[in-house]
């Protein structure tokens, strides 16, 4: 049986909707919630990992002591081959361990947002699968939570960008994915996140975004179709 692992920074930012993908499909999923001292387990024994969101940055190493050991524990599983997905945070560990920056985005984003496939996959001088064309339609509408934006790692081919933010999604070599958005959330995870962030909603004057978060959240089933294709994908790598 497959083995999927789930790196988990916070209450509230767990894999949700491929949670319940893959227990339709019969497949379990094993969290490491690194915020409350989990172990993380052997790279062998990993089929597929996956790296979740948080509200932390990934510089804040003295606050958050375990980001050090992650970081050595996602590169060693970049390097043994296994199939990687990081969303939002997780898609900047993975940036900031191939090499590149990961910074404060000129223009946070939060809420709902179109984002726009922008490379073709053979500009890329990596060879990809065809297979691989697929997973990527021309728009997602996505929802989006973060100050941070990442850098694209040498060696991975930029995919998404949305009009604030340009760096949206990369693909490096045929089986690592980064995603700054959120396409894993459903209707019910985004109520609690609301709910969650209730503070930082008032603090940021983002009461106008919440209600239109709210009014439009049936959008999420966008994300969630997105997400199952990569999760499809991934599971015929491990």
């Amino acid at each position: 049986m497959i083995q999927i692992f789930s790196l988990e920074h916070a209450p509230h930012e767990d894999p949700v909707y491929i949670t319940q993908w893959l227990h339709e499909k019969q497949i379990n999923l094993q969290p490491v919630r690194l915020y409350e001292g989990d172990h993380f387990p052997d790279v062998a024994e990993v089929g597929i990992l996956l790296i979740m969101g948080g509200f932390m940055n990934i510089y804040e190493e003295k606050e958050f002591p375990w980001l050090v050991e992650e970081k050595k524990f996602i590169r060693k599983v970049i390097d043994a081959g296994k199939p990687v997905l990081g969303i939002c945070l997780g898609g900047q560990l993975i940036a900031d361990i191939l090499g590149e920056k990961v910074t404060k985005a000129l223009h946070p984003e939060y809420g709902w947002h179109t984002i726009n496939r922008v490379t073709p996959l053979l500009e890329s001088s990596y060879v990809y699968p065809e297979r691989l064309f697929a997973l990527f339609p021309e728009k997602v509408q996505a929802f989006e939570w973060h100050q941070d934006t990442f850098a694209i790692p040498e060696g991975a081919v930029r995919i998404y960008a949305s009009k604030l933010c340009e760096n949206q999604a990369y693909l490096y070599h045929d089986r690592v994915i980064g995603l700054q958005f959120h396409p894993e959330m459903d209707e019910l995870t985004i109520r609690e996140f609301l709910h969650y962030s209730s503070s930082e909603i008032k603090e940021k004057g983002l009461e106008d975004v919440k209600l239109d978060i709210l009014e439009r959240i049936s959008l999420t089933s966008s994300g969630n179709l997105f997400v199952a294709g990569l999760m499809e994908y991934l599971l015929e790598l491990a």
